[in-house]
């Protein structure tokens, strides 16, 4: 008997650890991939990609507000590829470009990005950061730069946690 009653404790036991493994195992599959790291994107950005743009020019210069489609390739520092379409408003004033873009990946997920990028020289080249509001990239921030020659875009950064 006591035999017995040791059997059933040590098959629940495995039971109970079987259970936890596998809803381990479930949620680990469903993490976050981890995209820390340096990452590259390349885009255009012509008048194709710009829908419409407002400017109002006052004694302080001009500003505008622009609506952009992008659509992207780049690789991620742990060497994922990805292509991705983004839906973004910016408001630029003066060298200063802010905004956020919703971002869609090729598996439908949609993640959310503010930016901001500063071409103090004028010349198509500009430094910039980024904070990831949902998605993918929640609570991590960026640090990045781009060149925009004849509306292709070449951007190079580093994705890390905001803590």
């Amino acid at each position: 008997m006591h035999r017995i009653k040791t059997l059933w404790s040590l098959l629940g036991a495995l039971a109970m650890l079987t259970t936890v493994c596998t809803f381990a195992a479930h949620h680990e599959a469903k993490a976050t991939p981890d995209i820390n790291g340096l990452f590259t994107l390349i885009f255009e950005l012509g008048a194709e990609q710009t829908p419409w743009s407002i400017a109002i020019e006052d004694q302080e210069g001009t500003t505008a507000v622009t609506r952009f489609e992008l659509t992207a390739q780049g690789k991620f520092a742990n060497g994922t590829e990805y292509q991705s379409t983004a839906d973004c408003g910016g408001l630029q004033e003066g060298a200063v470009n802010t905004g956020v873009c919703v971002w869609t990946d090729e598996d439908g997920s949609k993640n959310q990005v503010r930016f901001t990028c500063e071409n103090a020289a004028g010349n198509g080249f500009c430094w910039g950061s980024g904070t990831g509001l949902t998605g993918k990239y929640a609570g991590k921030v960026n640090r990045w730069s781009q060149r925009n020659q004849d509306g292709n875009v070449l951007a190079a950064g580093i994705w890390a946690d905001a803590e």
